[in-house]
């Protein structure tokens, strides 16, 4: 019966200011929300649980509107629960906050945010799990952040904690664990590349001379396609898959944290440049959760 009410919120309510309290739901219509700093500039859809549909640095697109970003979880084939994936389930939004430079604004869909850090966050129900997701936009980079904790016993049979559509006109990744490093060519050949346990991948596009490097705090537990790039002819999609079949117990939590920060350099060195804002982006983890 809740999940019977909210969608018939989403479809009645559009269009205006998003002042939700706790336990209730946040309408998930309505325009693109900008957030801009610095070369960077993220849009979120609330049509998708309020989470990213694109990515742009210094006005090039980096990640695309044709697939979704966020965390997905699935409890049996093809069901699939969150962001927009609606086979098995709906993701509620129960909350919504953004802090501009320190200070709490209203989220108005269609609107324009800009300054030197925005961050906005999102509490929501996906099936048993309560979740607590953290997008932050500032002048170095991208931040994602997400917390789970079980409100029930929760069985998923996987579960995506970050994913990214990125530019198919990248044509090369590189990606590591340690002093271990990686890399191949992206082809657009509907097959997967990476599919690694590593800290740290960056992807380039030699036509834009414009790379992206994406970095966790450490090398998280995985398995299934574990940090696998899905090189389709549409998008070149980066995906952590953090677990496969498993049964969450009441109160149970874990959480992630990923950076997102793009580079300009030309074919002969960006692997170089792709190694320098990895080595930028691992001290600042100390004492940080994706730019909390």
């Amino acid at each position: 019966m809740k999940r019977d009410i909210w969608i018939g919120l989403c479809v009645g309510l559009t269009g205006f200011m998003v002042m939700a309290a706790p336990d209730t739901s946040v309408p998930c219509k309505g325009s693109v929300v900008t957030l801009r700093s610095g070369s960077y500039e993220v849009h979120v859809n609330p049509a998708t649980a309020w989470t990213p549909c694109a990515i742009r640095y210094d006005g090039i697109q980096v990640g695309l509107s044709n697939g979704f970003y966020g965390a997905v979880l699935w409890t049996g084939p093809a069901k699939f629960i969150g962001t927009g994936h609606r086979e098995g389930g709906v993701e509620i939004v129960t909350n919504l906050s953004l802090i501009v430079d320190g200070e709490a604004r209203d989220v108005l869909p269609g609107a324009v945010y800009a300054g030197a850090k925005l961050v906005l966050t999102k509490r929501s129900l996906i099936d048993r799990l309560g979740a607590e997701a953290v997008l932050s936009v500032a002048a170095n980079g991208v931040g994602e952040f997400l917390r789970v904790t079980a409100r029930e016993p929760q069985t998923v049979e996987g579960m995506y904690v970050f994913m990214h559509p990125f530019t198919a006109s990248t044509r090369e990744w590189i990606a590591g664990k340690g002093t271990n490093v990686y890399g191949g060519e992206l082809r657009s050949d509907n097959d997967w590349e990476l599919r690694r346990q590593v800290d740290w991948a960056g992807l380039y596009s030699p036509g834009d001379e414009l790379g992206v490097v994406v970095a966790y705090p450490e090398a998280y537990d995985v398995a299934g396609i574990k940090n696998g790039i899905w090189d389709l002819t549409r998008y070149h999609k980066l995906y952590l898959q953090a677990m496969a079949k498993r049964t969450f117990a009441p109160g149970e939590t874990q959480a992630w944290s990923m950076r997102l920060r793009c580079f300009r350099a030309p074919p002969g060195t960006w692997r170089v440049e792709a190694h320098r804002v990895r080595d930028q982006i691992n001290p600042e983890w100390a004492g940080a959760q994706a730019g909390r």
